[in-house]
């Protein structure tokens, strides 16, 4: 199971690389930490899951358990298309945050299709047309507990915007 620091610091680091190979100036420091919450928006599946289960006791269907519908291609489509109408209604900068969210969930459910599991054993790249679920080529890795995974992500994006309000981002880049 890739953790919530590598999907956080994979997405920053293309978002970065694109910045620096096409030499543009239209991705600013809170471009990057909507690019770091992006890699994990596929993962609100765990906290969807928990409000669903233990507050609400509630029966989970598949589909909203971990590694379903939000780690498809379908769920960075909900982004994708609004992102390109606006992105030519001269709205670019409302675009381009939901172009990062679509690369950050695409990232995301790659990494994730590496190491399989989940509810569904893969990841389900053709819904809606089908519920398949591909599996990556190191497979099933579930042995992680889900509060530390939960608190990682929380630190990691803590100490980004921390570093963006206090304008050190410079030092890390």
């Amino acid at each position: 199971m890739v953790l919530a620091v590598a999907h956080t610091l994979l997405a920053i680091l293309y978002v970065d690389l694109f910045k620096r190979i096409t030499k543009t100036n239209l991705l600013t420091k809170w471009h990057f930490f909507a690019t770091a919450i992006a890699g994990l928006l596929p993962d609100s599946d765990i906290i969807i899951r928990f409000i669903i289960k233990n507050i609400l006791k509630m029966p989970l269907p598949n589909l909203l358990d971990h590694r379903g519908i939000f780690h498809t291609p379908f769920f960075a489509l909900i982004f994708f298309i609004p992102g390109i109408i606006l992105f030519f209604t001269k709205k670019r900068n409302i675009a381009i945050y939901l172009l990062i969210a679509t690369f950050g969930i695409m990232l995301h459910i790659s990494l994730d299709y590496i190491t399989s599991g989940g509810i569904h054993d893969g990841i389900m790249w053709l819904y809606p047309i089908s519920t398949h679920a591909y599996q990556g080529i190191i497979g099933f890795v579930y042995d992680v507990d889900l509060l530390t995974i939960s608190l990682d992500a929380f630190l990691l994006i803590t100490w980004f915007f921390y570093i963006l309000k206090t304008k050190r981002l410079k030092e890390f880049f």
